[in-house]
């Protein structure tokens, strides 16, 4: 019974990961545009940072 669900799972898995190439393939466009959209947050959000630190230090002096 164990050696069964092993088995039932193990096939689950790989349908998970043939699913997921199929929905990757699909969605490329919209998954890059969102990674696009993160990255250029991160860029303005460690810009502001960069700018706070810069203003911090100058009043510390």
């Amino acid at each position: 019974m164990l050696l069964l669900s092993q088995m039932v799972s193990g096939s689950n898995m790989i349908w998970d990961v043939y699913w997921w190439n199929q929905v990757l393939k699909q969605e490329i466009p919209a998954i890059s545009m969102v990674w696009d959209f993160l990255f250029y947050v991160k860029r303005k959000i460690d810009y502001l940072i960069a700018i706070a630190s810069r203003m911090v230090k100058n009043k510390s002096v």
